[in-house]
């Protein structure tokens, strides 16, 4: 975490604004505007840095608190995978493989993890770290799928982008498609988002959960509904190093995100 957040606030330095003129560059106000109002493209370089030195850490660490609350590890373990394939579809900076990696180590696990993410933003490639048990794919999720080689497949703030880009719907027919006619028995598929009905949790809900044997439903903060079937997951700090003067102080807490665990 700390190597990809140096490399981010180094890039980040060299890049000039993306703006014409005279406008203030302010990657923070890009990014609000986008996520209230606008189309997510991902196409600025500069405020993938940004975004990267933000949100990384907190990201990262909301999915380790997951795997410790979760169990979901051990529970490979407890059906005889030790070797688990992971697929992170729209996975950005891999928020998920730095949870896993470092969940893994902390707990002294003998699971070994392959990591596959994909993502159709090619300059996501330019901030990332190599890492040994990871390969990133540049593919846009809906060009089809193939789950079939898969263990564990992420959903990290996907459904929210599509929802903004108005292309959900079409991803949704991908999904079922893959899941009904690709997805072997004992795989999981992890879903995790922003807690609110209006950015795609409630309809993930309703059309995903038919399609599996069982559900797991995990918050942080405030459940979105009374009912005994949420799980709290209590931890919202977060656990990695941070380097001392970058340019972008990174969150200190997690969002308040939701997390559905769905097995075949």
């Amino acid at each position: 975490m700390e190597a990809i957040l140096e490399k981010a606030d180094t890039l980040y330095k060299e890049e000039n604004c993306c703006h014409d003129g005279r406008r203030h560059c302010d990657c923070g106000e890009c990014w609000t505007e986008k996520f209230r109002r606008l189309p997510d493209d991902y196409n600025c370089f500069k405020s993938l840095c940004w975004y990267t030195m933000k949100y990384g850490p907190s990201f990262a660490s909301e999915l380790y608190h997951y795997l410790c609350e979760s169990q979901l590890i051990e529970r490979f373990q407890e059906i005889g995978k030790q070797n688990i394939k992971i697929l992170s579809l729209g996975c950005g900076l891999g928020p998920d493989l730095f949870a896993i990696n470092k969940y893994i180590e902390d707990t002294r696990s003998r699971t070994r993890v392959r990591y596959i993410g994909a993502d159709k933003q090619a300059a996501w490639s330019r901030i990332r770290i190599a890492q040994e048990n990871a390969k990133f794919e540049q593919k846009d999720v809906l060009e089809g799928l193939d789950l079939s080689r898969y263990d564990l497949i992420f959903l990290c703030k996907l459904i929210s982008t599509l929802k903004r880009n108005n292309k959900v719907n079409e991803f949704y027919s991908i999904l079922t498609n893959a899941i009904n006619s690709t997805l072997h028995s004992d795989c999981c598929l992890v879903f995790v988002d922003v807690n609110s009905c209006h950015t795609g949790r409630d309809e993930f809900c309703r059309i995903i959960t038919p399609l599996f044997s069982t559900v797991r439903q995990f918050y942080f903060d405030t459940p979105p509904y009374i009912d005994r079937g949420w799980r709290l997951i209590p931890n919202n700090h977060v656990v990695f190093d941070i380097p001392n003067e970058i340019s972008i102080s990174p969150l200190r807490l997690v969002a308040k995100d939701v997390v559905f665990e769905y097995w075949k």
